[in-house]
């Protein structure tokens, strides 16, 4: 008998060292810690207020005649829509600046493939300088 109370003593020491660790409950507000508040990605800009702001930019230089910029922002709208007529007729007038006619001329029957109307404002605006170039 003396061997198996040696035996389970030795077990129950061993035990001891195994501490069991307890969890807060949730509930308790002096132990609760507060949500890491975790910054959010800006939201994506609409492809059509980029456009705008790529147009508006765009029309501006070419107003201040800074045709290579203003190439540049044309170049950046088409990446967002290769559609727009617009960005056509700023190139083409771009160009046009820079005494580029081939590439003006170019643009200029671009922006026409992709007008709404024949009697668009755009559409109205690349004839008349197709009609300068030509």
């Amino acid at each position: 008998m003396s061997r198996l109370l040696l035996a389970l003593t030795i077990c129950l020491v061993g035990l001891g060292g195994c501490a069991i660790q307890t969890v807060p409950d949730s509930d308790s507000d002096a132990t609760a810690t507060p949500p890491v508040a975790r910054p959010q990605p800006p939201a994506p800009v609409p492809a059509v207020h980029a456009l705008s702001r790529m147009l508006e930019e765009c029309r501006a230089q070419v107003e201040a005649q800074q045709w290579q910029a203003a190439i540049a922002s044309a170049e950046r709208g088409l990446r967002i829509d290769r559609r727009e007529p617009e960005l056509y007729l700023l190139l083409a007038k771009s160009y046009w600046g820079l005494a580029d006619l081939d590439r003006a001329r170019q643009f200029a029957r671009q922006g026409l493939r992709y007008v709404s109307g024949p009697f668009s404002p755009v559409a109205a605006d690349l004839n008349r300088l197709l009609a300068v170039i030509e």
